[in-house]
């Protein structure tokens, strides 16, 4: 016994120094943490899905407003994040958390099948989900922003008719592939969090677009038409 004890004693100590002069990079405290943040996160969420959801939708949603207005470089209106926020953790976190259960019960996936299979059952699913949910959430989107600016029904349905079809054809460059990861490989409880980091850069190119529309439509409102012809006259004299 002593015999086994030495020579288990003696292959430690080799592990160790192996360890201290190989150039393998082993699993720092960084790593350790972020696995402990994972596994505390998944914890709560088994818990209160629909509120965990719900607030890291709110957080990533406004903090995608937070980054379009330092694209824009315009003193931070915090107004503007916290409709963002709230629309994500009160409309998009509880519709997608029910969405993904509902599809999830209709046409199963099982994780121990092949990608064939997964991908095969997955498409109908991102078929429906872009057409139905991503124009029902580029609608939603577009009306909450326009009531917060203050425009009328009418003014937010106009928009919506003019810039609707070009954002939905730059929603299929994103959001199809995405949901095909999403569907097949990530876990049901965490794909609404992946859906938010997704939509982190989307909500950006959202917001952007919103505000750069908006801006375009005050400017044509306030337009003097009759200053415009007079610059205009004075610009051909002057050639």
């Amino acid at each position: 016994q002593l015999g086994i004890f030495g020579r288990t004693l003696s292959h430690n100590q080799s592990l160790k120094r192996a360890r201290r002069t190989s150039h393998v990079q082993y699993p720092s405290n960084r790593c350790s943490r972020v696995a402990n943040s994972m596994s505390w996160y998944g914890r709560v969420l088994l818990h209160s899905p629909v509120l965990v959801k719900g607030a890291s939708a709110g957080i990533i949603m406004g903090t995608a407003d937070v980054i379009r207005q330092r694209i824009e470089k315009r003193p931070w209106e915090w107004q503007s994040t916290a409709v963002n926020a709230l629309y994500g953790a009160f409309c998009v976190a509880p519709f997608a958390h029910y969405w993904f259960l509902l599809m999830e019960r209709t046409l199963p996936v099982r994780m121990q099948a092949t990608f064939r299979e997964r991908l095969l059952r997955t498409l109908p699913k991102v078929t429906v989900d872009y057409c139905f949910v991503g124009s029902l959430m580029i609608s939603g989107f577009f009306t909450t922003r326009g009531l917060y600016a203050g425009d009328t029904l009418p003014q937010i349905g106009e928009r919506l008719r003019n810039n609707f079809p070009a954002v939905w054809k730059v929603g299929l460059f994103v959001w199809p592939a995405a949901q095909v990861i999403n569907l097949c490989f990530v876990p049901l409880p965490f794909r609404v969090l992946f859906l938010n980091l997704i939509g982190l850069c989307w909500n950006t190119f959202l917001s952007l677009r919103v505000s750069h529309l908006q801006l375009q439509e005050w400017e044509d409102k306030t337009a003097d038409p009759e200053l415009d012809r007079l610059m205009l006259d004075e610009v051909v004299q002057k050639e």
